[in-house]
């Protein structure tokens, strides 16, 4: 660790590469840690539609395109790097992996988040056995099978319409008489004949034995529950922002309060995207990003550190 940064970005999704790159721009020293896969999110996406300037465009494309864009720039990528915790108590800050440690003059946390859980009986249970967070990653093994999609917003939609191509009917459960997403992808959901759609309503167990039988959901009007037999359970009811790590600021939820340089309550860590909001979009983590290392920069250069 004789080494010392100008910058550590910790996440290797849209907001951090974006990070990176801007970084590298202002010709900081960096180095960028990715627990799990470069990309994010978004990097898994079948395909990408709200990205400006582009109708549509493959995820893992984006995602490969910024890493060898922040890469050929001279931004460093070690991964897989899982951080620790991040020592914030002397003149640099000190961040503690699994495979090394990095001293740095500023840090960029952009580390995501993972999956809310349902918190209902048979969830863990059956996780990997028919209980999934990602359609793309598991929805190809059931062809032809009965899928439950479980939330309302962009991502729920969004996967419930890739399930549509392979499942032969998928139930669209969400506990509000509404869906949040964008209208473009409400009227797609309505348009599908193999989508049926359950509103006001929650599921309230997960059942099977050796993998995942069949769910009961409540109908939140009347109260009435019901039995539904299926093959698989896809939850998309949000993530919890991977903040554990660093001492900071937080609110209620974990998310780390930033004001508009995205400069946390430590000088010298910024955050972005999905650390700093549950609603983060491709875009917006990108821009927050820049705005992170530009501000990161500053911190930098004005900064006798």
């Amino acid at each position: 660790m004789s080494e010392t940064h100008d910058l550590v970005i910790i996440g290797g999704g849209v907001g951090g590469m974006t990070a990176g790159i801007f970084a590298a721009r202002y010709r900081l020293k960096t180095v960028l840690l990715e627990k799990a896969v470069v990309g994010g999110q978004p990097a898994v996406a079948e395909r990408i539609e709200n990205f400006p300037g582009f109708p549509e465009i493959d995820g893992w494309e984006l995602s490969t395109r910024l890493e060898k864009h922040a890469v050929e720039l001279g931004v460093g990528v070690v991964e897989p790097e899982s951080v620790q915790r991040v020592d914030s108590g002397g003149r640099t800050l000190q961040v503690i992996g699994e495979r090394g440690q990095y001293r740095t003059k500023a840090l960029i946390v952009a580390s995501g988040g993972h999956p809310r859980l349902l918190g209902v009986s048979g969830e863990k249970e059956f996780t990997r056995k028919g209980v999934h967070y990602c359609a793309q990653c598991a929805g190809p093994g059931y062809e032809g099978k009965r899928i439950a999609v479980v939330g309302g917003g962009e991502s729920a939609l969004l996967g419930a319409l890739y399930l549509s191509k392979i499942g032969r009917e998928i139930i669209l459960i969400h506990r509000r008489e509404a869906f949040r997403a964008e209208k473009i992808l409400q009227e797609r959901i309505l348009d599908c004949e193999s989508i049926k759609i359950l509103l006001d309503s929650t599921v309230e167990e997960i059942t099977g034995d050796k993998i995942v039988r069949g769910i009961t959901v409540r109908d939140l009007q009347t109260a009435e529950i019901s039995p539904i037999d299926l093959d698989a359970v896809f939850i998309y009811i949000g993530y919890v922002p991977n903040t554990d790590f660093i001492d900071v600021d937080k609110d209620d939820k974990g998310f780390l309060r930033v004001n508009l340089q995205m400069q946390t309550s430590h000088p010298g860590i910024f955050a972005c995207g999905n650390v700093v909001r549950e609603d983060a979009q491709i875009i917006s983590a990108m821009g927050e990003g820049a705005v992170a290392a530009i501000s990161a920069a500053r911190y930098v250069m004005e900064t006798d550190v």
